[in-house]
């Protein structure tokens, strides 16, 4: 009985947010599928589904919408804004572009065209790029070979985390004359090839 009086005289005054979940048309965001770059070779990616979700290396989360083009991740980590071919990442008030990548197929006859031997004085590192199976290889005396994934003409991609993206330079003939290493916290770490 004390506890029915005490909940008549207090009763809950706190004003209650009434969230109101936008409401989007799923089909709409299916072009947004993909695999999307920055100028630094990080990498995210839209996967296809009845929801909207975002995976970053191996860390998959839900994208909850805002508005027609804004959406954040369920713990509001991040916003993502789509643009055409593009996508704004907001997060601790920085905002980063990345722009879609469309997938690309070396023809095997330009494999050549990256096998070789390339070095980077700076680490004393010596990387070799040669072709197993149809398919370019990157390989290192320490580590285990690594499958270069084309991203775009000259730029690929491996699992190696340290070699994510490789970006090739040309020389004024054409001819590549060695690839640098973006990844993270390592920008323009040269390999020359020999």
């Amino acid at each position: 009985m004390a506890m029915q009086l005490a909940d008549l005289f207090l009763e809950d005054r706190s004003v209650q947010k009434e969230k109101k979940d936008f409401e989007y048309d799923k089909k709409a965001y299916q072009y947004t599928a993909g695999k999307y770059f920055n100028d630094e070779g990080n990498q995210l990616e839209i996967l296809d589904s009845t929801q909207v979700y975002v995976k970053v290396g191996n860390y998959v989360e839900v994208l909850l919408p805002l508005d027609e083009n804004t959406f954040e991740s369920a713990d509001e980590r991040f916003h993502l804004r789509f643009g055409a071919n593009t996508i704004y990442l907001k997060q601790q008030g920085r905002e980063v572009r990345f722009s879609k990548q469309e997938v690309f197929s070396l023809h095997p006859g330009l494999f050549q065209d990256f096998t070789g031997v390339y070095y980077n004085d700076e680490t004393d590192a010596r990387y070799t790029i040669s072709i197993k199976n149809d398919e370019l290889v990157l390989q290192h005396p320490k580590f285990d070979d690594a499958v270069l994934k084309q991203v775009l003409p000259d730029q690929f991609s491996t699992a190696h985390w340290w070699m994510s993206n490789l970006n090739f330079f040309r020389d004024k003939n054409g001819k590549v004359g060695g690839f640098e290493v973006n990844n993270g916290r390592v920008l323009h770490l040269k390999f020359r090839k020999q």
